[in-house]
């Protein structure tokens, strides 16, 4: 019960209201838009947050290589509390959410449904690989790999970028009661799963973006739900690439295009947003700069 009040305030209320704290004046942002960029802020925040209580654990716990003390969730509670402190006289900056077809909703629902089962069946019965075993071992305690000890302050030795081993380490975090060896390979393979589907919902920003009807919509989401490839990259337990890479790449290339789309002058806002996005996908995988 803990766990499923805390997820809000890890996985959407910091992002919420820091774009509610920096908006201002600017364009205000559709519903479905605001929902998308407060998760993956919210995500890009795991980053600081985690890092800051790496460091609480090697000053104060009484072995920071082996024992873990709670002060995660009274980081993200007390981050809420300062950006909700400072923003609460800001004014919304999103629309109101337009009224949905309720046959198209269900289709879209029933789609969702269906890329959950296939991004989940059969997970039991297949095998965490090497790199799987050692990058999500690396996650669930920030380690370096297996035998080089736990690395209190960054992610140092291991070759890749930080964030996507922070935000499955914040996802593990939330879902995991139990230790390690006792986690069953669709847990171990849960951040890929999350947002794998985040990748379904951001196709659907950008068919709206497009103008596309909704039932092109519909389709593509179909094609990309059973989409052999795209179930790998959901499933496969590799935090520097696979759907928590491709999800930050398409969540800046989305407002991005948003950004390039405007008829008047840039705001510093937007300047600051896109840069902001642009560092979330290096900060996933440093090869990021030559994708973009």
């Amino acid at each position: 019960s803990m766990t499923i009040l805390f997820t809000p305030f890890a996985l959407f209320i910091p992002g919420y209201l820091f774009l509610k704290l920096i908006w201002g004046k600017n364009e205000k942002l559709n519903f479905w838009e605001a929902i998308i960029l407060s998760i993956g802020i919210s995500f890009l925040l795991a980053y600081p947050i985690g890092l800051s209580n790496n460091i609480i654990e090697y000053f104060y716990s009484p072995n920071p290589y082996q024992v873990h003390i709670d002060t995660l969730y009274p980081l993200y509670l007390l981050t809420c509390g300062l950006l909700y402190y400072f923003s609460r006289k800001k004014i919304t900056f999103h629309e109101k959410p337009e009224p949905i077809d309720k046959k198209w909703l269900y289709l879209i629902l029933s789609i969702f449904a269906l890329a959950i089962f296939l991004r989940i069946y059969g997970n039991a019965y297949q095998n965490i690989n090497g790199d799987e075993q050692e990058l999500s071992l690396y996650s669930f305690n920030l380690f370096d790999g297996i035998l080089a000890g736990r690395k209190a302050f960054m992610l140092s030795s291991s070759g890749h970028s930080p964030l996507g081993f922070f935000v499955s380490f914040i996802i593990y975090s939330l879902i995991i009661p139990f230790q390690y060896a006792y986690s069953p390979e669709y847990i171990l393979r849960s951040p890929m799963i999350i947002f794998g589907l985040l990748e379904l919902a951001l196709f659907l920003l950008f068919a709206k973006r497009l103008k596309l009807s909704g039932s092109i919509s519909a389709f593509g989401l179909f094609i990309l739900a059973i989409n052999t490839y795209v179930i790998f990259g959901s499933r496969l337990m590799v935090p520097q690439d696979g759907s928590i890479f491709t999800f930050f790449v398409m969540l800046f290339a989305y407002f991005y295009i948003r950004f390039l789309e405007k008829k008047d002058y840039a705001s510093k806002l937007d300047i600051f947003l896109i840069g902001l996005l642009a560092a979330s996908t290096i900060l996933v995988k440093l090869s990021a700069i030559f994708l973009i």
